[in-house]
């Protein structure tokens, strides 16, 4: 509509040009000249409020569900539960694995929450928090020893991310670019175990990633549809090949561990990634954003 509301003022403008012209009454008004600017004009940014709305109820949705499976884990790790607290640790990931762009909006959630000890000085290092240390604790000391301050912390920090995405501004640019940034980030960097070092949780992770930056383009795939059909087939065939490469990996309700990835299979799904983050990485574009 909004675009609609262009073309018409700007023919109402050169009409009124040609009837104010130096020319007899009776000529025939000038045709509306066939400019860069008067194209651009039909690919005015689209209104995108209601998605943006709906996207952002998604969020905090999982923000609020993110603390419920985090304090599965953290109350494991507060009753000394090692076994359990193992088996809760890719699931209370999950949900900050999906939402992470926008959580990232607010920076300081990425160092507490995220951080690997490649960010620090050491293992040592008591600005290391969050998950990482404490897979760090369980894995390879074997025990929840230790752990207490830092599943108390963990609550705190993720009860306060729950506030903050509620309030945090997003546009749609940061929503899809985020979408994509966050499938680069896999097919260029956790493809390769880093993440999950300790635990080798990785293709938990990397299954949270697709399914939230599914969920991004999924806000905007039906305005998408209307300006570049073809860009949505391309998409939605990128989405479909990574689902099915992670899909031989499923184990119950949750993933095997890195250690089962072939290499062959590897290679697939990072080539499928790209693709998927290439793809995506189109999309602002044919919405006009940028």
């Amino acid at each position: 509509m909004r675009g609609v509301r262009i073309l018409v003022a700007t023919a109402t403008v050169l009409a009124l040009a040609a009837c104010g012209s130096g020319g007899s009454g009776d000529s025939a008004p000038a045709a509306a000249p066939s400019t860069p600017a008067a194209a651009a004009t039909t690919a005015a940014t689209p209104d995108l409020t209601a998605q943006i709305a709906t996207y952002q109820a998604y969020v905090v949705k999982q923000a609020v569900a993110l603390q419920a499976d985090g304090k599965k884990f953290t109350d494991a790790l507060r009753a000394g539960n090692l076994a359990e607290a193992k088996k809760q640790f890719a699931p209370s990931r999950y949900k900050w694995e999906g939402i992470e762009p926008i959580a990232l909006l607010v920076s300081r959630f990425d160092v507490a929450l995220d951080s690997r000890v490649d960010d620090h000085s050491s293992v040592n290092d008591p600005q290391w928090t969050g998950w990482h240390k404490i897979e760090y604790i369980l894995w390879t000391k074997n025990t929840t020893a230790g752990t207490r301050a830092l599943a108390d912390k963990l609550d705190t920090d993720l009860a306060t991310l729950t506030k903050a995405v509620s309030t945090v501004k997003i546009t749609p640019d940061a929503v899809i670019k985020g979408a994509s940034d966050l499938v680069a980030e896999v097919s260029d960097g956790k493809i390769t175990g880093e993440e999950d070092r300790y635990s080798h949780t990785d293709l938990s992770d990397f299954a949270a990633n697709v399914e939230g930056a599914k969920a991004a383009y999924d806000a905007f795939r039906s305005v998408l549809q209307t300006r570049s059909p073809q860009l949505v087939s391309t998409v939605d065939n990128a989405f479909t090949e990574v689902e099915k490469s992670l899909a031989a990996y499923q184990d119950g309700a949750g993933y095997k561990l890195y250690p089962a990835l072939k290499p062959d299979d590897k290679l697939k799904m990072q080539a499928h990634l790209s693709t998927l983050s290439e793809s995506l990485a189109m999309v602002p574009a044919a919405l006009s954003l940028s």
